[in-house]
């Protein structure tokens, strides 16, 4: 099960890290990273709606938790999300079932400029 939960969990990263590497290329408005975006936000959605909430944090080994599971880079979007995340020295995030899409593009913007 917890494998399971894990490769849920690496699946949003990586999708949200997908995201963020086309933001860089992008603006928001740009047909590929519009649907990208749709596409991680719905499955993001799908999961809190289930679930409740799911949450980002910063973990001090320099990896990230998710839902209070540890996930370490496996590839470069896993490991841009992390240190982007950790670059906006927030601790932690918590996405809930309310969260919108232009909150969720916000999210991700913020993720892009956190250096």
């Amino acid at each position: 099960m917890i494998q399971d939960k894990l490769a849920v969990y690496k699946h949003f990263i990586k999708g949200v890290g997908q995201a963020l590497a086309l933001s860089r290329l992008y603006s928001f408005d740009h047909p590929m990273l519009k649907a990208k975006a749709k596409e991680v936000f719905g499955e993001i959605i799908n999961f809190i709606s289930d679930n409740g909430t799911l949450v980002f944090s910063e973990s001090p080994e320099a990896t990230l938790l998710v839902n209070g599971e540890e996930l370490k880079s496996e590839d470069s979007l896993m490991a841009r999300f992390i240190q982007n995340f950790r670059n906006l020295k927030i601790g932690s995030i918590d996405l809930m079932p309310q969260l919108t899409f232009d909150e969720f593009c916000v999210f991700i913007d913020l993720l892009n400029n956190a250096d």
